[in-house]
């Protein structure tokens, strides 16, 4: 059976089509806010009708509706592959007005047809306990972003075009949204996009002029200004403009005039701007101009043909594209467009006052009421549907093929598409458990990593994103196999980077979070490495990703997606000439406060915990981890098999260091964390030569949520039996912790073994000084240890008191060789190093 062809129609019934569909949706979108009964005005609307609680948006709506209604033009002309992102997270109501118009919703929720009764489940939904929150979530189909938290739409859209050739991400970002930091490093991504091999970012900036309660700084700014900030940022814009005053088309390469042209507007039928339209007759009063509907369809084209000509260009060249100058389109609406005009004689639409609810108290203001009644009824949704309460035919005419839909794109369902990672065998990069071997975790993880990047260089699904630190974490050897990206003119002598590179380095950590989530939620893996005092600077953007996860978890259609992998480095304890400010672990207490069933720490101890650990890591799924390693050489104490093993449980009994010890310790010394675990070995050593009769047990934490004592949301968490396997049931238990002691009493409160720990961590104490230094100001250092665990001893009566007492002495007086000799020689003492 053929489709078949549908008849070729004039310009004026194009947009005819496309400004019903406008009015459908904007009525859509304003009876969500609004109504709880009477969904289709079949009666005179009245208070009864209005929902008691009124939430939701309305400002940045019907922009994001007139956009959304051409962008679907655009794809059913040109069969194109688009995926949409709405920055504006509170314009929810338009998007999923859009899905439903479209008939997506139906696909994902059966009971939202398109007729009567889905039309008023949909609308009562809205905001509605078990319906549709006020922001897009993993809930709405097509959503790979919920936009509630601001900034993060445009990196996010490149990242889910990297390595996608034929997408186009339709990226709407709000003039509000412009303002915050992280999209404003967002623009440079276009730096960083190889037209060869990856598909296009469309930004399309919603310039209504307005935030909550002032207005924008890109609504104050002229088009000149505003052409000259993205020319200066590398795209062409094109600018289009809806007013009470004027309506604007220009892009880069006119002619200057045309760059300013201004097209009258009329008021025209359900309240809408036209520019001399005149849909009640069905054909255009408008000789030589261009309506506001023909203005975004020429300029949509316009901004297509750029972006499928720069990538033609590239692909058929054999020379890498020289400074690409992507389009953006800059859409100037007033807010609340189509809305209420005045209320309480003040300026509603094109004013901040409509930016949520224009009207928010209908039942107790009659005026309120009658100013909602005549903004719905300006839409005459009946003209718009039939008696079943179906869109209209000529509505839906150029709605986009099932699996051309913006909410059907195959990529925004990245489980869907995503294929295991290979892995490289762990033996090639296995050492000898061999105690005096220094080696470097992160030196031996990058040669792992490498050769991922070689075994996926066909099928480009792998990308490592780092901070312009990828040499200091000494994970150069990456470098072997790809390079730094980078599209824009290089110098001669510029090293490890170019158009094809595969790490990603910019000195944004917010676009580089954006990049990746995009890149994992289309269905790709990466890994993120940071110093790991910086990584704070993302932990709020890691929560919103950790929040989108957990709600993609419980819809069966989003199937999971690649784990979120953090590799932190340059830790607090070996933070050498930075100081004070680069001493900050809260990023790991961050991750542990919240979603205990898929975000884990791990400690690697080593090079072969290391190792596993990556495996694990880029093994799972649906998931968020965090490795944390120093980058210097250390000594390396288990074999892959004993850290396979260790990291199935999550910690491990060391009794080796102990034999005799061990079995039945006096104390248990415990370590979270390569230099911790260091520091605690040390201190069994020297108390092996000054207290032989001490009987000790070590046990190593490789993963933090082991220790949530009887908490089933931790994925390792340990019943009684396994915590007494590890740490007895009475015996006092030292805990030398990378992070914040409060971290680790977080995980164990509550257990009736909790007064038996003595936690030793980061006490927020650090300046430029030692490694060794580091540790003695925070009272993790091997000497802090032994003190402790003598002290300990003492009130259990288990070591002689004057033994205990000289031990005491001897460790307090070696740190104070300690304190001179790094003051005289600015190293620290032989021994120690």
């Amino acid at each position: 059976m053929t489709t078949q062809r549908q008849p070729k129609k004039s310009q004026e019934e194009v947009i005819m089509s496309l400004h019903r569909y406008f009015r459908y949706v904007n009525y859509l979108s304003a009876a969500q806010l609004y109504l709880k009964e009477n969904f289709l005005l079949e009666t005179e609307l009245k208070p009864e009708h209005i929902k008691e609680r009124i939430l939701g948006h309305w400002g940045t709506v019907p922009g994001l509706n007139f956009i959304y209604t051409h962008l679907n033009y655009l794809i059913w002309k040109e069969k194109c592959e688009m995926l949409f992102i709405a920055g504006p997270g509170h314009g929810a109501p338009a998007v999923i007005a859009n899905l439903f118009a479209e008939g997506t919703l139906a696909d994902f929720y059966p009971e939202l047809t398109r007729d009567k009764q889905g039309t008023e489940k949909l609308i009562k939904m809205f905001s509605w306990p078990g319906g549709f929150p006020s922001h897009s979530n993993p809930g709405t189909p097509g959503a790979i972003l919920e936009g509630g938290e601001l900034g993060y739409s445009l990196a996010t859209a490149y990242g889910a075009v990297l390595d996608n050739p034929d997408l186009i991400a339709a990226c709407v970002i709000g003039d509000g949204e412009a303002e915050t930091g992280p999209l404003a490093a967002a623009w440079h991504s276009n730096k960083f996009l190889n037209p060869k091999e990856s598909g296009a970012v469309l930004p399309i900036l919603h310039l209504n002029g307005y935030k909550i309660t002032s207005p924008t700084i890109f609504g104050s700014m002229d088009n000149e200004e505003i052409r000259k900030y993205f020319e200066g940022l590398g795209y062409d814009p094109l600018f289009v403009a809806v007013s009470n005053q004027q309506s604007v088309v220009s892009g880069q390469k006119e002619e200057a005039s045309k760059k300013n042209i201004l097209f009258p507007l009329t008021r025209g039928e359900g309240g809408l701007l036209e520019t001399n339209y005149e849909e009640k007759n069905q054909k255009s009063t408008l000789p030589g101009s261009l309506s506001t509907h023909e203005q975004m369809i020429s300029t949509l084209e316009a901004a297509y043909q750029k972006i499928r000509s720069i990538q033609k260009s590239a692909r058929s060249s054999q020379k890498p594209a020289h400074k690409p100058a992507w389009p953006i389109i800059v859409f100037r609406s007033p807010k609340g467009w189509t809305g209420i005009k005045e209320l309480h004689q003040k300026k509603v639409e094109g004013s901040y006052r409509s930016h949520g609810i224009p009207a928010q108290n209908p039942h107790h203001d009659t005026s309120e009421f009658e100013a909602i009644k005549a903004w719905l009824e300006s839409y005459k949704i009946q003209e718009l549907i039939d008696r079943e309460g179906k869109p209209l035919p000529d509505i839906t005419d150029y709605i986009p093929e099932r699996n051309l839909r913006m909410g059907h794109n195959r990529h925004t369902l990245g489980g869907n598409v995503r294929k295991d990672l290979k892995l490289p065998e762990l033996r090639m990069y296995a050492v000898d458990s061999d105690q005096e071997t220094l080696s470097g975790s992160t030196t031996v993880a990058a040669d792992y990593i490498r050769d991922i990047l070689k075994l996926h260089d066909a099928e480009a699904n792998f990308r490592f994103f780092c901070p312009d630190e990828t040499e200091s974490n000494k994970l150069q050897a990456l470098f072997e196999t790809t390079s730094r990206a980078f599209t824009w003119p290089l110098q001669s002598y510029d090293e490890n980077i170019g158009p094809a590179g595969r790490v990603m380095e910019v000195l944004s950590e917010h676009t580089l979070q954006g990049w990746l989530q995009g890149y994992l939620l289309t269905g790709r893996h990466g890994m993120f490495a940071t110093y790991e005092a910086f990584a704070m600077i993302i932990a709020s953007m890691v929560d919103q990703y950790a929040k989108f996860l957990k709600q993609s978890s419980r819809i069966p259609w989003r199937k999971p997606v690649s784990s979120l992998n953090y590799l932190l480095t340059s830790v607090g304890w070996r933070q050498e000439h930075n100081g004070y400010s680069h001493q900050n672990p809260s990023f790991i207490s961050n991750i542990l406060e919240k979603h205990g069933p898929f975000s884990s720490v791990y400690f690697p101890c080593d090079i072969n915990s290391m190792l596993v650990i990556l495996e694990d890591c880029f093994k799972r799924t649906n998931a968020i981890n965090v490795i944390v390693a120093n980058k210097n050489p250390m000594r390396q104490w288990l074999t892959i098999e004993q850290a396979r093993e260790e990291l199935r449980k999550g910690l491990g009994r060391w009794d080796w260091i102990d034999p005799t010890g061990s079995e039945n310790p006096d104390i248990v010394l415990c370590g979270a964390g390569d230099i911790m675990v260091q520091e605690c070995v040390a201190a069994i050593e020297l108390l092996k030569q000054h207290a032989p009769e001490i009987k000790l047990r070590f046990v190593n934490i490789s993963e933090l949520t082991a220790l949530g004592i009887g908490d089933e949301r931790l994925p390792l968490a340990m019943d009684n039996d396994a915590f007494y396997h590890y740490f007895t049931k009475d015996k006092p238990i030292v805990f030398n912790f990378h992070g914040y002691p409060g971290t680790i009493k977080q995980l164990v409160w509550g257990h009736e073994s909790a007064n038996r720990f003595s936690i030793h961590g980061y006490q927020e104490e650090g300046t430029t000084t030692t490694p060794f230094d580091m540790l003695v100001k925070n009272k993790t250092s091997r000497y802090d240890l032994i003190i402790d665990i003598v002290f300990r001893l003492l009130d259990q009566n288990t070591i002689e008191r004057k033994k205990g007492l000289q031990l005491i002495n001897f460790f307090e007086q070696k740190l104070k060789e300690h304190a001179t000799y790094i003051v005289e020689w600015g190293k620290d003492m032989p021994e120690v190093e």
